[in-house]
């Protein structure tokens, strides 16, 4: 702009003096933007690399560093593989793709964000192991607790918010495909499957409810010394106890002990 193209009206003169200075804001503003965008994978406390469309590494920020090491090197690589081929698949595709990778004995969860036209692709990585850990140890407490249920002789069943089953131990259904084919169903669709009384299912519903109610064991038997035993008896004495969403509760006969070593009559429906 020059001085023969302003305007002589002062007050237009102002307006176009602000114009001229809200434009330059804007400018500086957009700078400043663009700056912080660059340095927001150097900022990343997680690893982040940018690949090209043949896989060679252009960019690793400093927790990458280990990383950029791999996929400098030319000697052998489990870990280069993988990258590259995480940055041509997102690059072919346009889409953006996740899979796992281990590096350095961490886990980590690969995110390969394409730059199509830029021809490259930003691979984003998070730190899962400290989460595949504690999965582990769930799973390793899991199958623990499974193998102790399994071989307790003693009907014990694992219940959800929706009174169906999650779990049915061996004692309560011998059959591994019976045991499968019940979880996800409740007791009162058994009992209609199986010709027993609905009488049934309403008791182990109540108690059931109960035990969510009290947050604490409750039993199906009354209070009480318990009746002598007699060899006739096939009623179903019950305890449950609800643990967050879950409820799990042990059937035993009505004149057996209450503790979990318990044997029922097979009579008994789990």
């Amino acid at each position: 702009m020059t001085t023969d193209s302003l305007p002589d009206d002062p007050q237009q003169l102002q307006a176009l003096l602000l114009e001229e200075r809200a434009r330059r804001q804007q400018a500086e503003d957009e700078v400043r933007r663009l700056r912080l965008a660059r340095r927001l994978p150097e900022l990343n406390p997680n690893p982040v690399l940018r690949l090209d469309a043949e896989g060679q590494l252009l960019f690793a920020n400093r927790a990458a560093e280990s990383l950029a090491q791999e996929m400098r090197q030319t000697g052998p690589s489990r870990v280069r593989p993988q990258l590259v081929q995480a940055a041509v698949q997102a690059l072919r595709t346009g889409e953006i793709g996740q899979r796992e990778l281990t590096a350095n004995n961490l886990h980590y969860l690969l995110t390969a964000v394409p730059v199509v036209e830029e021809g490259c692709v930003v691979l984003y990585l998070t730190d899962i192991t400290a989460r595949r850990a504690a999965e582990r140890e769930v799973l390793e407490q899991r199958e623990f607790y499974e193998t102790l249920l399994a071989h307790l002789p003693a009907v014990v069943t694992v219940l959800d918010a929706d009174q169906r089953y999650l779990y049915i131990n061996p004692y309560a259904e011998p059959d591994p495909q019976e045991r499968q084919r019940r979880l996800g169903t409740t007791f009162a669709e058994h009992c209609q499957q199986q010709g027993l009384p609905l009488e049934m299912a309403s008791r182990r519903r109540r108690l059931f409810e109960r035990a969510v109610h009290t947050r604490s064991w409750c039993s199906g038997k009354k209070n009480g010394p318990p009746p002598p035993p007699h060899p006739s008896s096939t009623g179903c004495a019950s305890t449950s106890r609800w643990w967050g969403r879950k409820a799990c509760c042990r059937w035993s006969s009505a004149t057996a002990s209450t503790s979990p070593t318990a044997a029922r009559p097979r009579s008994a429906p789990a």
